[in-house]
C-alpha cells in the first residue's frame, strides 16, 4: 500500500503536466489568432475574422467559443454590408461611366450594361462579364477596374464586329457547307454551332492562309459568333437575297442539358432565349 502511494501521485502530476503543456498549446494558438488583429480596420477583414472565429471555436478553452460566436456574427454582418457596398459602388460607377445597368437578380448578383452581363462574384472577389452566357473578360471586384474590363471587352466585340450583311453571306456559307457534309438538303435544319468553326475558317486572313498555324489564327469564339448572328437580326436581314434564315428555340432539355448546343440569343424584340437550330430556306416557302 505505501508503494502504491507514490506511484499514484507520480502519475496524477504526470497528468497535470500533460493537461498544462496542451492548455499552454491551445492558449499559444489563441494568442496567435489573436494577434492578428492590430487595429479597428482589421475588424472589417471578413476573411480574417471568419477564420478567427473558426480557429477559436476549435479551441476547448473557457469563454473562447463566446468570443468565436461573436466574431462569426461580425463576419457576417461585414460580410451583407460589404456585398452592398461593392453593389452600390459597381452600379454607381457604371452610371457616371453613361450606362444602364439594369439588375438582372440571382445569386450572385448580376445586371445587364449594353449587351453585356456583369456579375459580381463576391466570394471570389472578382467580377465576371459575359456575352451569351460566354465569359469575355473578368475584374477584380473594385468599381472603376469592373467598369473598365467591361468597356474594353465590348469594344473588343464591337470593333471586331464584320458588317451584318457579310456575316450573313459567310453564315450562308457555312450552311452549305455543312449541309453537303451531314448530307442533308438545302432547307434542312441543322445546329446553329455547327456553323461556327466554318465561319471561323472563313474570316481568317492571308496571313494564316499563308501559313496555317496557332499563332497566325484570328480567335473567332462562341461569343462573336453569338455576337454577329444576333447582329445580322438586329439589322433586319434575317430575310434578304431570296432567302430566309430562320432561328430554331431550344427545347428544354437541350437548353439546360446540352447548353454546349444552344446559344443564348436575342433575336428579335422578345428578349433573350436559347436557340438550337438554324436553316436557310427560300423566302416564302412554307418549309417547317
Amino acid at each position: 500500500m505505501a508503494e502504491t502511494a507514490p506511484v499514484a501521485l507520480l502519475a496524477r502530476l504526470s497528468e497535470l503536466r500533460d493537461d498544462a503543456e496542451r492548455l499552454a498549446k491551445q492558449w499559444r494558438k489563441a494568442a496567435t489568432i489573436a494577434g492578428r488583429f492590430k487595429g479597428a480596420d482589421d475588424l472589417a477583414d471578413v476573411t480574417a475574422l471568419s477564420k478567427a472565429a473558426k480557429g477559436l471555436g476549435e479551441l476547448d478553452l473557457p469563454g473562447l467559443g463566446e468570443l468565436a460566436a461573436r466574431l462569426s456574427a461580425l463576419a457576417e454582418r461585414e460580410r451583407r454590408e460589404r456585398r452592398f457596398r461593392i453593389r452600390r459602388q459597381v452600379l454607381d460607377a457604371f452610371k457616371a461611366a453613361g450606362e444602364e445597368p439594369a439588375p438582372l437578380g440571382g445569386d450572385p448578383p448580376s445586371f445587364r450594361v449594353g449587351p453585356a452581363v456583369v456579375e459580381l462574384r463576391e466570394g471570389k472577389n472578382k467580377a465576371v462579364i459575359s456575352y451569351a452566357r460566354v465569359v469575355i473578360a473578368e475584374a477584380p471586384l473594385v468599381a472603376s477596374k469592373v467598369v473598365q474590363a467591361h468597356a474594353d471587352a465590348v469594344a473588343a466585340l464591337r470593333e471586331g464586329a464584320r458588317p451584318a450583311a457579310e456575316v450573313r453571306a459567310l453564315l450562308l456559307a457555312a450552311y452549305r457547307v455543312c449541309l453537303a457534309r451531314q448530307d442533308k438538303a438545302f432547307g434542312d435544319r441543322i445546329d446553329a454551332v455547327d456553323l461556327l468553326p466554318e465561319v471561323a475558317l472563313a474570316v481568317q486572313g492571308d496571313r494564316f492562309r499563308a501559313d496555317p498555324t496557332r499563332g497566325a489564327f484570328a480567335d473567332y469564339g462562341r461569343a462573336r459568333f453569338a455576337f454577329d448572328l444576333a447582329a445580322v437580326a438586329a439589322a433586319g436581314l434575317l430575310r434578304s437575297g431570296g432567302t430566309r434564315l430562320e432561328l430554331g428555340p431550344a427545347t428544354m432539355g437541350s437548353a439546360t442539358g446540352k447548353r454546349g448546343r444552344a446559344l443564348w440569343l436575342q433575336v428579335g424584340p422578345g428578349g433573350h432565349q436559347f436557340y438550337r437550330s438554324l436553316r436557310f430556306a427560300p423566302d416564302g416557302g412554307d418549309r417547317s
